[in-house]
């Protein structure tokens, strides 16, 4: 009788522990997604504001301000070209108007306005989170409503990086003003982007606790951000032509979003995938090459 007793005592010992050992570990993993959230919502690029202005590249330019649709100041620079339309550069992660100087040079001297901001949170734009693209797509739709208001501009086009390139190709899905968008290696989907470099374990791991992710994220950001970014869906619905880049060497954004991207995309649409380039090094591995590219895309679908 007394063994019995001390088997089931060992027993219940053993599934106490158990549920105390899960429990730990699920609040370990919630505290670990929460500050990995933290990192990724919250850091802005304000401390890495640039000295050098479109002048320096000897490109005339004012600088601009408009307004998000919650009220925040988005500011910019605006280089006016000799046609009556503009390309809207979108920054990255992290980045902001001074990461993407360098390409509005040739922009500019194809006869294109160009119109360069610091995305929400980053630069000397306000705001404070970051939502993987989902807001700068928001200020995207603001910056081609500003460009009609202040300088008649109703032909934009979008070239955007990584998230800028996803965040272009939804502001275009929703705003008229925006006719052509160049995504030089954007993702097709969240959990695509963060699992695309991913194999085995990790993979696994990783799957397991994208739920949990995606509702913290959802608390945190008030927007299902796992929703609004899956463009798995959405560009079934995209008729305007889409120049599609990424390098094939890219680590970060596997290659394949670009083509499932491609592959969906109903409209006129070009996928250029870059030899040897990694994440965003289009520019900076085939310079003459990407030039021409864009600039043909432009020409056929942005003129007036």
């Amino acid at each position: 009788m007394n063994t019995l007793f001390f088997r089931r005592k060992k027993f219940l010992f053993g599934c106490l522990s158990a549920v105390i050992l899960l429990l730990a570990a699920s609040a370990v993993t919630l505290y670990t997604i929460r500050a990995t959230l933290e990192d990724l919502i919250r850091p802005t690029a304000g401390d890495r504001i640039g000295s050098a202005t479109p002048a320096d590249l000897g490109l005339p330019y004012t600088d601009v301000e408009f307004k998000s649709a919650s009220g925040l100041r988005i500011r910019g620079w605006f280089i006016r070209g000799n046609t009556e339309s503009c390309v809207v550069l979108g920054p990255g992660k992290g980045a902001n108007r001074w990461d993407v100087l360098s390409y509005a040079p040739f922009l500019y001297r194809a006869g294109y306005s160009v119109l360069l901001f610091d995305p929400r949170g980053t630069g000397l734009s306000q705001g404070e989170k970051y939502a993987f693209g989902y807001f700068e797509s928001r200020d995207m739709i603001r910056a081609a409503m500003y460009l009609e208001a202040a300088h008649r501009i109703g032909h934009v086009g979008i070239l955007g990086f990584s998230a800028g390139g996803t965040a272009a190709l939804l502001a275009a899905l929703e705003e008229p003003r925006i006719k052509a968008v160049v995504a030089d290696s954007a993702f097709a989907s969240l959990d695509r982007a963060a699992a695309g470099s991913m194999s085995g374990i990790r993979k696994l791991l990783f799957k397991s606790v994208l739920p949990v992710f995606r509702i913290q994220a959802e608390r945190m950001l008030e927007v299902d951000v796992f929703e609004e970014l899956d463009l798995t869906g959405k560009i079934r619905d995209l008729e305007k032509p889409v120049l599609f880049i990424h390098g094939t060497r890219d680590q970060v954004i596997c290659p394949g979003n670009a083509e499932l991207l491609h592959s969906l995309a109903p409209g006129p649409k070009d996928l250029w995938r870059v030899p040897g380039a990694g994440h965003v090094q289009a520019f900076s591995h085939h310079p003459q090459a990407f030039k021409d590219r864009v600039l043909a895309f432009f020409e056929r679908n942005l003129r007036d």
